[in-house]
């Protein structure tokens, strides 16, 4: 038991030793010291007093004038007399102008033009005799084409060929446009402002307000 105590010692012995040289040998990293250490830079500002930046006034764009002078319309032409009045007696100087628009297109049924006027007839009568209306064409391109009418719809206009096909005869669709007049009244100041209040509220709801060369 004694040489067990002695060799127990002696092992703790060189056990402490040991460690006493592994603590010699360890390399401490060096402290880098400044003197600006934990100080916020001298410029440093905060957000709140940093002052905004000058925004650059918008750039002015010029808008040319819109051409022309107010108008409104279309009216019927026993109406715009009427309209004319009634803006003269508010003190806004006003013309009628008639300006010419392209309607909406219209679809014609037609049996095409027949070799003489006699032969037009006979089909015409034939065709009142089934109770189908329809006229004979007397002037133009068309002469002695037999018209069964105009339609605004395609649908409208197939509907006829097929009943005329369905009763011996072969129609022919042909798309028109026309030309329609129709009467403005002109403000003479191109303007001209809060003028529409004055014309006659029965006509108002079908009235819009375009722009068209000044009389």
């Amino acid at each position: 038991m004694r040489w067990v105590f002695v060799a127990i010692v002696a092992l703790n012995l060189l056990y402490l030793g040991w460690k006493l040289l592994d603590a010699d040998d360890r390399v401490v990293p060096p402290q880098v010291e400044s003197s600006d250490a934990g100080q916020f830079p001298a410029g440093l500002q905060l957000l709140s007093e940093r002052s905004a930046p000058s925004a650059e006034p918008p750039a002015v764009v010029a808008t040319a004038p819109v051409p022309g002078c107010p108008a409104v319309g279309p009216f019927a032409e026993k109406d715009v007399g009427q309209v004319v009045d009634a803006l003269a007696k508010a003190g806004f100087e006003a013309a009628e102008v008639a300006v010419d628009r392209d309607a909406m297109p219209v679809f014609w049924v037609y049996i095409p033009p027949a070799a003489s006027r006699q032969q037009a007839l006979r089909q015409l009568r034939e065709l009142h005799a089934k109770g189908i209306d329809s006229f004979v064409v007397t002037s133009g391109e068309d002469l002695n084409a037999i018209s069964l009418g105009s339609f605004s719809s395609r649908d409208s206009a197939l509907g006829v060929q097929a009943r005329l096909g369905a009763a011996g005869y072969t129609a022919e669709i042909r798309q028109q446009v026309r030309n329609v007049r129709q009467s403005w009244v002109v403000l003479a100041n191109p303007a001209a402002q809060g003028f529409l209040e004055f014309v006659p509220l029965s006509l108002q709801s079908s009235a819009r307000l375009e722009r068209l060369a000044c009389p």
